[in-house]
């Protein structure tokens, strides 16, 4: 009975918080999910350690750097938005070589323009609306819509020094 008490308890447990803290900024350091799984072992882990969610976008120690989708047409030989993929991408990992299967239901009816930092920069099909999203957290940041942009690119346009023909 002794050994089972003592297998259940944490050495964590009884660390301070702030070494807890310090550990979990050099693991994200190295990769966000490896900071997920780091915060997901123990309440103590989570209580002393920033939570992605809802700051995945603005808070570049969040951005997925060193993971990239892969088409889903090379990887699995189905057609992107086949019914069994229901909605999932994978990702993998440049740095560690690991792979993940990601839902992003938004993928459904956006495309991406972009992906920096990791991030998804993504248009709604039809529309002007440009949002940026993360991947893994869900984190989405909308920006104006691409028309409100017209009356500065002609301002741009309007005030560019012209040259004078030859």
């Amino acid at each position: 009975m002794a050994t089972a008490a003592a297998a259940t308890s944490s050495p964590w447990s009884s660390m301070p918080e702030d070494q807890v803290a310090l550990i979990a900024e050099r693991v994200l350091a190295g990769d966000l999910l490896a900071c997920v799984h780091f915060r997901a072992v123990c309440p103590q882990r989570r209580s002393c350690t920033a939570d992605p969610r809802g700051r995945g976008v603005t808070d570049p120690r969040f951005h997925p750097r060193w993971w990239t989708m892969l088409p889903e047409g090379w990887w699995t030989m189905l057609p992107e938005g086949h019914a069994k993929l229901r909605g999932q991408v994978r990702f993998f990992n440049c740095d560690a070589g690991a792979f993940v299967r990601v839902h992003v239901p938004e993928l459904k009816d956006h495309f991406i323009l972009d992906s920096p930092e990791g991030l998804f920069l993504l248009q709604h099909d039809g529309e002007t609306a440009v949002r940026l999203l993360h991947p893994f957290t869900g984190d989405v940041h909308e920006f104006p819509p691409l028309t409100s942009f017209i009356p500065q690119l002609d301002a741009l346009t309007d005030n560019r020094p012209r040259r004078e023909a030859d």
